[in-house]
C-alpha cells in the first residue's frame, strides 16, 4: 500500500507509533511525535541511546511521516558531509530507504517534492 497526503489519517498515525517502536528497539533512539519541532538531537553522554528524533505534533499525520522518514535519515547517516545541503539531502535518502526497509511505501512524488522543497530553504541561506 502506498501512503500519500490522501491516505486515511487514522491508518498513518497508527503507523507512526509503530515505526516509532521500530525506530527505538533497533535504532537505540527515541522518538516523540507530540513536539514542538521536527529535529533529531544525538545525545553525546549515553552509550546506550543515540538521541531523540522529534516530530511537531501539529503537522497532519502524512507530514508527520514524512518528517520522521526524513529524521531517521539523520540518525542513519554515518557520512560526515562538507556542507548542510548534502548533509539535509543524505537524510531524505536515507530516510526514504529506511521506510521501504520496514514495509512503509511513500507516494514518491510526494516525498521529493517536499524534499526539494526543504532542501531549498537551506540552498537558499547559503546564498
Amino acid at each position: 500500500m502506498m501512503l500519500s497526503s490522501t491516505s486515511n489519517a487514522e491508518e498513518i498515525r497508527d503507523l507512526l507509533y509503530e515505526i516509532a517502536e521500530t525506530i527505538e528497539r533497533e535504532l537505540y533512539c527515541f522518538v516523540y511525535l507530540s513536539s514542538h519541532d521536527c529535529c533529531f538531537v544525538p545525545y553525546a553522554y549515553y552509550d546506550d541511546i543515540i538521541g531523540e528524533i522529534n516530530i511537531r505534533g501539529t503537522l497532519p499525520e502524512f507530514d508527520k511521516l514524512v518528517a520522521l522518514a526524513h529524521e531517521v535519515g539523520h540518525v542513519l547517516d554515518d557520512t560526515n558531509p562538507t556542507n548542510i545541503v548534502q548533509e539535509e539531502l543524505n537524510a531524505w535518502h536515507l530516510g526514504y530507504k529506511f521506510m521501504l526497509m520496514v514495509g512503509v511505501v511513500i507516494n514518491t512524488e510526494e516525498y521529493f517534492d517536499k524534499m526539494y522543497e526543504c532542501l531549498s530553504e537551506y540552498i537558499e541561506k547559503q546564498k
